[in-house]
């Protein structure tokens, strides 16, 4: 099965090996400082692809060994971040302006029509007219192998609406519509082999993040062992019992702002050392309905105990510091800051 070919664009890393770098804190990085262009992920006969656009990840792919099945969205990031734990794996990253990346993210979405044409029996100045026709969508993939150059033709309703002319050995971009000519005319003389791809409809795509979201059972596993120990740490300095009641009376006051954390809606309930959040609430409004209850809370109790949320974050660290990594990675810290941002 064909692999997908991509122009190779200003290179910022080339063959960095996997056992280099954490691909999580890589990919973080790479939406914080506003890249736009994509990452390329080879492990053995996979390959894996991120594309970024001024630091939002945009769109991202991955074929999975030989059979070239092709996974996108948030299932593709998981795969990627999970076979960058190889030690045998390549990155490359490739800068690209935001308009052009956007152009290349259709390539993850295609259906192959024809494969493996060449000029030297099918010109392309016979395959475009005949694609008009058609009102074709999609894009043609040009090869020239003697010179180690490829192209790509992007048709709407058949007519060429961009073109890409990238050297694969090193890396030299061209783009525009105004190119079209002299690809044709550069094919045509030297000899290219060619792939036809018809654009699939594809549906609307929810944001994908970098780091995948840790599933609901996680959080709720890093809530119920976070509220065990703040009423372990009330209970040794306030006595036995006063953070159940005290945070009972935190979620009557945060109600104007969070109306699912009063009590007598029976949503967010902490009883006999067990926290209860009815399934039907998101978890992200739910964290920050604790934080600001928590945040109360721990202002108020300082007044008169001194601060005792260090000693709580240290437990919390010691207790389930791989989830509370995870929860960072994937920004669950901007939902719940005082337990899970760094002091």
């Amino acid at each position: 099965m064909h692999t997908l070919l991509l122009p190779k664009g200003q290179p910022v890393v080339e063959n960095l090996q996997t056992s280099c770098i954490h691909m999580g804190n890589m990919l973080n990085s790479l939406e914080e400082t506003g890249f736009s262009g994509y990452l390329e992920l080879q492990v053995d006969d996979s390959k894996g692809v991120i594309f970024f656009g001024d630091g939002e990840i945009i769109s991202s792919l991955f074929m999975n060994g030989g059979n070239r099945e092709k996974i996108t969205g948030q299932e593709a990031i998981s795969l990627i971040l999970d076979r960058s734990n190889s030690k045998d794996g390549f990155i490359n990253q490739y800068r690209f302006n935001t308009n052009i990346v956007k152009v290349l993210t259709t390539l993850a979405s295609n259906e192959m029509v024809f494969h493996n044409l060449s000029t030297e029996f099918i010109s392309l100045e016979k395959i475009i007219p005949y694609l008009r026709r058609e009102v074709f969508n999609g894009y043609l993939e040009l090869q020239i192998p003697s010179k180690k150059q490829m192209s790509l033709i992007f048709l709407k309703e058949g007519k060429p609406v961009e073109c890409f002319f990238s050297s694969l050995q090193t890396g030299a971009v061209r783009s525009g519509i105004n190119i079209l000519n002299s690809i044709v005319q550069h094919a045509s003389e030297a000899g290219a082999v060619f792939n036809v791809y018809r654009r699939s409809i594809r549906p609307a795509q929810e944001k994908i993040m970098a780091v995948p979201p840790p599933d609901r059972e996680e959080v709720m596993g890093f809530l119920d062992v976070s509220f065990n120990i703040i009423n372990f740490v009330f209970g040794k300095h306030l006595g036995e019992s006063s953070f159940e009641q005290i945070f009972t009376d935190a979620c009557i006051e945060v109600t104007d702002r969070y109306p699912f954390m009063h009590p007598f809606a029976d949503v967010v309930v902490y009883r006999d050392g067990h926290l209860k959040v009815d399934p039907e609430v998101e978890m992200v409004e739910v964290l920050e309905g604790i934080n600001e209850c928590l945040q109360l809370i721990f202002k108020n109790v300082e007044s008169t105990n001194g601060n005792l949320l260090p000693e709580v974050k240290t437990r919390i660290e010691d207790a389930i510091g791989e989830v509370k990594e995870k929860l960072v990675r994937s920004h669950m810290d901007k939902h719940i800051p005082l337990l899970l941002e760094e002091d």
